[in-house]
């Protein structure tokens, strides 16, 4: 667990995800496998990822397991548009071209409102993230 400890700073156990605060101050969601997001779930990601950054603006990277999928309800949730999202960009890796699709609608939803890009490797993703505003 000393280990562990080394590379994350704090972590919050959701219904359907996690939360997990890593050290270059990235916060990494985790979308549970095999689950289905619906509206409910949605508002709770929301509600918990502002009280887990304190409402500061953070580098969101969300981490899509294999078979986790969302309604359009719970899409049309996180694009809204009205959110005062506290978020300085978010980078989305999936796993499947079927969670692509539903990637690809999700950044056309919020496109203006933050920067936010798919990505297939992990890696990736924090590369990017790490070079979006302060």
């Amino acid at each position: 667990m000393e280990e562990l400890q080394k590379y994350t700073y704090k972590t919050f156990r959701g219904t359907k995800y996690s939360y997990t605060e890593l050290p270059n101050g990235v916060v990494e969601i985790l979308l549970d496998e095999d689950v289905e997001l619906d509206i409910n779930d949605a508002k709770e990601i929301f509600e918990v990822g502002a009280k887990f950054t304190n409402g500061v603006p953070a580098r969101n990277l969300t981490i899509v397991a294999e078979g986790c999928s969302a309604t359009i309800e719970a899409l049309k949730y996180f694009g809204n548009k009205e959110f005062k999202n506290p978020s300085i960009a978010e980078a989305i890796v999936i796993r499947s071209l079927g969670q692509r699709l539903l990637a690809d609608f999700l950044v056309r939803l919020v496109k203006g409102n933050w920067p936010m890009k798919i990505f297939s490797k992990r890696e990736d993703a924090i590369e990017w993230l790490m070079k979006q505003g302060n």
